[in-house]
């Protein structure tokens, strides 16, 4: 039996952590209204980064007609973690994906690093840090 929402015509949307069962036009945008979005993106190279569960739908747009690339934080079946932020605002969280590239970008020798490093060094801080929220 298929999972794959496409088999059953049914609409992916992403959720923020704004998102509210209460107020649904809130904190959600759907697969295909964030394809339309990037696409209406004038740029040569477009490259979207979503610290958020595998979309089968926003990867198969992009992949049949977008003029991007996607790069997920969990593959398909895996989980995300977030992050607490150090903010004014309370419950404030961020994704440990996006926190731990942005902090391995601040601190590269961007002459040295590679795409290759750079990507081992942001799993292997995903890796350790949800190894110890979980202990």
């Amino acid at each position: 039996m298929s999972t794959n929402p496409e088999d059953f015509n049914l609409e992916e949307y992403l959720l923020t952590s704004e998102y509210s069962l209460h107020k649904k036009s809130t904190g959600s945008i759907s697969a295909a209204e964030l394809h339309e979005a990037i696409m209406a993106i004038p740029a040569v190279s477009k490259l979207l980064l979503l610290d958020t569960h595998f979309s089968s739908q926003l990867a198969g747009l992009a992949r049949r007609t977008g003029d991007y690339f996607v790069i997920f934080a969990a593959g398909p079946g895996q989980y995300v973690a977030d992050c607490p932020t150090h903010s004014d605002q309370q419950n404030a969280v961020h994704g440990l994906f996006t926190f731990s590239l942005t902090q391995q970008l601040m601190r590269a020798d961007i002459e040295q690093m590679t795409y290759e490093d750079l990507m081992k060094a942001v799993a292997d801080t995903c890796l350790t840090s949800t190894r110890s929220q979980n202990s």
